[in-house]
């Protein structure tokens, strides 16, 4: 693939209902995180790092309540992070730095080791 062509995550990703790890970085992936991820309850490992995601974070994400490493730095995501991360009672690696329209305010999640927040502009509890 080329930097012209790109992907788009869609719906149809639920149907791999018992992925644990999904890395799909610098895939050339454009576009929105599909909320139908939520479907995939056993997934512990996401990470969409370096690809062109645009629109704001799904809260259906937040739904899979198992998830340990989320990863969506270097995308062009906007909007307020939801509060409902903080159901995601396992993370303990989080990183969404340079989305640089990403705001909002970090609940306080008690497994968390690692935050990468650079460039945008979440605060934390």
């Amino acid at each position: 693939m080329t930097a012209n062509d790109t992907v788009k995550l869609g719906p149809e990703i639920s149907v791999f209902h018992n992925l644990v790890k999904l890395d799909l970085r610098d895939n050339f992936i454009s576009g929105s995180i599909p909320s139908e991820m939520s479907k995939l309850r056993l997934l512990r490992y996401l990470n969409l790092y370096g690809n062109e995601i645009t629109s704001t974070i799904p809260p259906a994400l937040f739904e899979i309540e198992g998830l340990e490493v989320l990863s969506l730095a270097r995308n062009d995501i906007s909007g307020t992070i939801s509060s409902l991360i903080g159901l995601l009672g396992r993370l303990n690696s989080l990183h969404m730095g340079y989305n640089t329209l990403l705001s909002g305010t970090l609940p306080e999640l008690d497994n968390l080791v690692l935050l990468g927040k650079n460039k945008t502009k979440a605060t934390c509890v």
